[in-house]
């Protein structure tokens, strides 16, 4: 329970722009898939430590667990 409030918390300063309904979609995602999310963070963070920006060393963690993406976002 708190963990989800801290989440939504956290989710609802970084996605501001983003509807309400998408924000809670995302969130129930993390919520249902929380180790895929860890592991994506932790190589994503491994990759900005080797010189990539945020946004393509989250791209290539992405990439690489790409079935797996695939099968937790189409739901």
């Amino acid at each position: 329970m708190f963990q989800k409030l801290l989440l939504k918390k956290m989710l609802d300063k970084q996605m501001a722009h983003v509807p309400e309904q998408q924000r809670e979609q995302f969130i129930a995602m993390i919520e249902e898939n929380p180790q895929f999310f860890q592991d994506i963070a932790l190589q994503a963070q491994a990759y900005e430590k080797q010189g990539m920006d945020r946004m393509q060393a989250v791209a290539k963690a992405l990439e690489e667990k790409k079935d797996e993406a695939e099968r937790i976002f189409k739901k």
